[in-house]
């Protein structure tokens, strides 16, 4: 279940007080859902200092590492500066603590070392990750930290995720699950990440062809493949970000019906479709709706290895809306 920045906060706050912090912490949600702000208070809690931004609050005891590369990734190097401060002697009372902000863009290298950190985390330190896209790390990281997700505090919705509650709420309108309801569903929500995906790759496209214009005379070598690997790549992380935000909108449809089961009417993930959650969550008992929450859960994760992507989705359907 995800948490408003303000609970988070409120929890956060509690383990301090208790002494009770895990080591490691995976703090996941999209653009603007405030990672750092949270991020932030936990260092003033633990530490003090002023400033409202994270990089305000870097001290001696306290880095903030960011992609920094030509490739935007975090490096070998980086992760090694932030060993060194790892390492350090923390003063009575102080907390050491290192904050990877875009954890996604993790190199392969910058990775495997900085998992070496997380199985054997020094004394009175904490290691603070925060990721739009979590299914991007490796699941040895994720494994060894306590993930925290943060609710969108975004009001207005993109066109692409508007589309996707539009398409659901016209789902659930329709009546109980079917097959055929499940297959229609997902030819529309195909098309959907179809769109999304050639978006994504044009954007990419272009940029790779206005670094032709501007460098490919003045570059030798094979700096053109890699430019189009490097391109490549982020379009694919670009799609696989994408589509987990608006997977992240089945997850709040069934939690709204929750919500409405046990009369709870406020904080609603959609509250212009308070109707339809309404009707689902007397569609079905409180068991069959956690089951649906499970097996959303489970088609992310599926979707998050190497599986095949037509494949998951359909059996996923098949099993979320069937």
């Amino acid at each position: 279940m995800a948490f408003t920045l303000e609970s988070a906060r409120h929890y956060a706050g509690e383990a301090v007080r208790r002494g009770r912090l895990a080591h490691a912490y995976l703090v996941t949600g999209p653009a603007g859902s405030g990672k750092e702000s949270l991020a932030g208070e936990l260092v003033r809690q633990l530490n003090g200092g002023v400033g409202e931004s994270l990089d305000a609050l870097s001290s001696g005891l306290v880095r903030v590492v960011r992609p920094s590369s030509k490739s935007r990734l975090v490096t070998v190097q980086q992760v090694r500066e932030l060993e060194r401060t790892l390492r350090v002697q923390a003063p009575r009372g102080k907390t050491k603590v290192a904050v990877l902000v875009e954890a996604e863009r993790l190199g392969e290298g910058a990775a495997n070392a900085f998992l070496k950190t997380l199985e054997e985390p020094p004394p009175q330190s904490l290691l603070l990750l925060l990721t739009e896209a979590p299914e991007q790390l490796l699941d040895t990281i994720r494994s060894r930290c306590l993930q925290v997700s943060l609710q969108s505090r975004e009001i207005q919705r993109s066109e692409e995720e508007q589309e996707m509650v539009a398409l659901l709420a016209g789902h659930f309108q329709e009546g109980r699950d079917s097959v055929a309801g499940a297959l229609r569903l997902l030819r529309r929500v195909s098309q959907l990440l179809d769109g999304v995906r050639a978006e994504i790759q044009k954007q990419a496209d272009s940029q790779l062809e206005a670094e032709k214009a501007t460098y490919q005379k003045t570059t030798e070598g094979d700096w053109l493949k890699r430019r189009e690997e490097t391109w490549k790549a982020l379009a694919a992380s670009s799609y696989l970000r994408e589509r987990t935000r608006l997977f992240d909108l089945f997850l709040g449809w069934f939690a709204d019906a929750v919500r409405q089961q046990v009369g709870v009417s406020i904080g609603l993930e959609f509250p212009e479709q308070a109707a339809v959650s309404a009707a689902l969550a007397g569609r079905y008992s409180l068991q069959e709706l956690m089951e649906k929450m499970e097996a959303v859960e489970a088609l992310r994760e599926q979707l998050q290895s190497n599986a095949q992507e037509t494949l998951s989705l359909e059996a996923g359907f098949l099993k979320i809306f069937g």
